[in-house]
């Protein structure tokens, strides 16, 4: 029982510092190559293609890296626009929502 124990408060220690190491540091990937995230857009529908419109890599202490990251996808994301009739404005729309999309990802 006292092995258990031990163990179960190493992994829990390991733990902590790695979830404060992923939060807080400036640079997490260095030690944590995962936490880095690659996005591409495609400038055609085909991903075989090797043109991309968008391309970035975000690193850094997560809430940066998501922020980042969901700020690429809505900028990226396809847009619709509509006219109402007998109003002048425009009114564009995202192809999905971005409630949905902040949950997804």
């Amino acid at each position: 029982m006292n092995i258990l124990y031990e163990t179960y408060a190493q992994i829990i220690s390991e733990s902590t510092f790695l979830i404060g190491d992923v939060l807080f540091t400036k640079n997490p990937a260095i030690r944590l190559p995962q936490t880095r995230i690659r996005a591409a857009c495609y400038s055609s529908g085909n991903k075989d293609s090797d043109q991309f419109r968008d391309m970035k890599s975000f690193e850094g202490p997560l809430y940066r890296v998501f922020e980042e990251a969901y700020s690429f996808i809505t900028r990226n994301t396809s847009s619709i626009s509509q006219f109402v009739k007998g109003c002048p404005k425009r009114l564009d729309a995202p192809v999905y929502p971005e409630e949905a999309v902040r949950e997804a990802f």
